[in-house]
């Protein structure tokens, strides 16, 4: 399914549930390479339920209901791990007066959106990090920095006699 929007292209793709971690956290075999994005929402649909006139028992069509929504916590090449409950803030603007001042006024209002999910907790598989393997003294970590700009740096110089070194 596709459709136009102002020059661009809407594309629906399939994917699949591969792995339930928690009663809020799923794997799903769509990343990076099938389009994904940290600001794509997914929809949990389940088996088509055909629509049957009572008069005549003919089928009319399909209806395929939503279960529930998932938002991406990581996406990477080939699979996303997800979430069903997140929370989203939005800001309200408005005008404050004030002594007969008028003093323009933000306020951030945040909501959950989402719940926990239904799932078998047979279907249940943590990570073995996290529920079999103890953390240990040389189990590795990892972080996210900031590299400086400045060419002075001793993280970001590449002076000719450093290259040599």
């Amino acid at each position: 399914m596709s459709t136009q929007n102002s020059g661009s292209q809407t594309v629906t793709v399939l994917g699949r549930i591969i792995r339930i971690l928690d009663k809020e956290t799923v794997v799903i075999n769509l990343g990076t390479e099938d389009g994904i994005e940290p600001s794509t929402r997914f929809d949990i649909l389940a088996e088509p339920e055909p629509i049957i006139d009572p008069q005549t028992k003919g089928e009319l069509g399909q209806v395929r209901v939503v279960k529930g929504k998932l938002k991406p916590r990581s996406v990477f090449d080939r699979f996303t791990i997800a979430i069903s409950r997140w929370t989203e803030s939005h800001y309200t603007y408005s005008d404050l007066t004030i002594m007969r001042n008028v003093v323009p006024m933000a306020t951030m209002e945040s909501e959950t959106v989402g719940s926990e999910l239904n799932v078998k907790s047979g279907d249940i598989r943590p990570w073995k990090a996290q529920s079999v393997i103890p953390v240990v003294v040389g189990v590795k970590v990892s972080a996210r920095i900031s590299l400086p700009t400045e060419p002075s740096s001793p993280l970001t110089n590449t002076d000719e006699t450093d290259a040599e070194k």
